[in-house]
């Protein structure tokens, strides 16, 4: 089983090429270090994978995947609208979903097939979108506090996208304010370290398919009875056996894809610049979040301290502008001028906003995170920690001619507890009984 997670782990980490890595500069650093991982020794791996695999692995990612970086990788599209499905347009968004639909075109049919199938589909699709707005139209969240949380002129996707945006801004991240119009957000990766689901931004749906191909049968085979005096119960306690199998063989490979997996620190600048408008203040972020979903990101939440409204999204995300945009001529000329007059930058700030976020934050304020930790990730690479390239860090330099730092240095808190880096060996922070105890996700 061993051996296994590591294929699985590097198959994951495919996904983190595909989805996660946002700048070049990332994408070539982890590349580097998988060209290393699957190169080097194994005798500090969790397990060995058979010589001629890894073979078979390294061709495969070199002839028939990193090959093709500019049509798989989300980073080849910096500032697309492509909604999450690495796609460069919505309209290939749709043909994907018209190909692999079970009544969708194939390839042996003809023109006239073709059409007709693909005609079908969007009578289906406008009848589904017709329901979807009446309903939304009618109904309504069931208590008060959600409703005032949300806007009904939204769609319910938008809805839960920007309340899941501002509970991570308030439960995982920190902020500084260096000057009257500019802020660092980043993500507290120690009190709150990121998982799988979070970086690749993935569903439920997706978040359980992610694991769960898993063969019972290579993981464990059930012990033999040598008495049975019940079939049931011997089933049942074998199917139990096989079930403790999977979550275990889960586990392990949530806690290799932590360590192996290259995960960046970032901090985002987010900035109030001015807008179109004379006199008018525009929340912009340098994360790409905005420019790929049209919809405000966690960084901003964390700077304006309020709930979503609708001016957080662009008018796409309008119930109105699905339900007549395209339908009616006058109407969808009038959608296209709001969506060519609205800022495509980022959020609108209103006068009260802009008094809270100056009331809320102080220029310079380092009491709740020092400024390092913010710098030490601003416009440079940084990877979270732990890693086990921190363990390999010599060869980690060589190999990819970096600086000992990109692989995670001291840790800053208020409490005067550190994780240092000396030689590129991760040494084991002091509590304040000055007794090592193992760093954060490894406590186990």
């Amino acid at each position: 089983y061993k051996s296994a997670i590591e294929v699985d782990t590097i198959i994951k980490w495919l996904w983190y090429f595909i989805k996660y890595y946002e700048s070049t500069e990332e994408v070539n650093f982890a590349y580097q270090l998988l060209d290393l991982y699957l190169t080097e020794d194994q005798t500090s791996h969790f397990g060995d994978i058979d010589d001629n695999v890894r073979q078979d692995i390294k061709e495969f990612i070199t002839k028939n995947f990193h090959l093709h970086r500019t049509t798989l990788y989300e980073s080849e599209y910096p500032s697309i609208m492509t909604l999450g499905n690495c796609t460069t347009s919505v309209n290939e968004a749709e043909h994907r979903v018209y190909k692999h639909h079970s009544l969708g075109p194939r390839p042996c049919d003809n023109v006239a097939t073709a059409a007709k199938k693909i005609n079908k589909l969007n009578k289906m699709r406008e009848g589904t979108k017709t329901r979807q707005v009446a309903h939304d139209m009618r109904s309504s969240l069931g208590t008060s506090d959600a409703r005032e949380m949300v806007d009904e002129r939204l769609t319910d996707r938008c809805n839960k996208t920007l309340l899941s945006e501002h509970d991570a801004a308030n439960k995982h991240y920190s902020l500084y304010r260096p000057s009257q119009f500019q802020f660092y957000v980043k993500r507290n990766y120690f009190a709150s370290p990121s998982t799988a689901e979070d970086d690749l931004h993935l569903t439920e749906q997706q978040r359980a398919a992610l694991f769960d191909k898993i063969d019972p049968n290579d993981l464990c085979l059930p012990p033999l009875k040598k008495k049975r005096r019940k079939q049931r119960n011997s089933d049942s306690t074998s199917n139990k056996d096989v079930e403790d199998a999977i979550e275990s063989y889960k586990h392990m490979l949530k806690d290799q894809m932590k360590l192996i997996i290259p995960r960046f620190q970032r901090t985002r600048t987010v900035s109030v610049v001015e807008g179109q408008k004379p006199g008018e203040k525009i929340i912009i972020c340098d994360c790409p979040f905005f420019a790929r979903y049209g919809l405000a990101c966690r960084h901003i939440y964390k700077v304006i301290c309020r709930h979503p409204r609708v001016e957080d999204a662009l008018p796409r995300w309008l119930i109105a502008f699905i339900h007549y945009y395209g339908r009616n001529e006058e109407i969808s000329r009038q959608f296209l001028r709001l969506c060519k007059s609205s800022d495509k930058r980022g959020v609108t700030l209103s006068a009260a906003d802009w008094a809270t976020i100056s009331e809320e934050y102080a220029v310079g304020d380092a009491s709740k995170m020092p400024l390092e930790y913010f710098s030490c990730s601003l416009g440079k690479l940084r990877l979270c920690e732990p890693n086990y390239w921190q363990q390999i860090g010599d060869r980690v330099v060589a190999k990819c001619r970096c600086d000992m730092s990109v692989l995670g240095g001291a840790k800053p808190t208020s409490t005067g507890e550190t994780t240092s880096l000396t030689s590129g060996v991760l040494s084991m922070p002091k509590s304040k009984n000055n007794v090592a105890v193992a760093p954060v996700g490894l406590e186990q």
